[in-house]
């Protein structure tokens, strides 16, 4: 049973892979289910995009080229904190 559901906005996700086969396959995993997509492969780009954009999902990777995923999560935590106000009330999913 496939079940349809209305958003009113595509949702958004930022792919963060060094990996080229696992960018494209994610690209194309979330774009086949309606996403929008932005993908980048360091910290520093994933940084420059989450403070640029909303995000509804962030795929990450557990190794980067100047960094590590735990590491880039804690940085969007902080981030997403002081956007909302609240300590540990984190919405988006990592």
């Amino acid at each position: 049973v496939k079940a349809e559901v209305k958003l009113e906005r595509a949702p958004r996700v930022l792919v963060i892979e060094d990996y080229i086969v696992a960018r494209l396959h994610n690209r194309l995993m979330f774009k086949k289910n309606g996403c929008e997509v932005d993908m980048v492969e360091t910290e520093k780009e994933a940084l420059a995009l989450f403070d640029a954009n909303s995000y509804d999902l962030v795929m990450m990777d557990l190794m980067l080229p100047d960094s590590v995923g735990r590491i880039v999560t804690k940085q969007i935590r902080k981030k997403e904190a002081l956007l909302s106000g609240e300590i540990g009330d984190n919405k988006l999913q990592i």
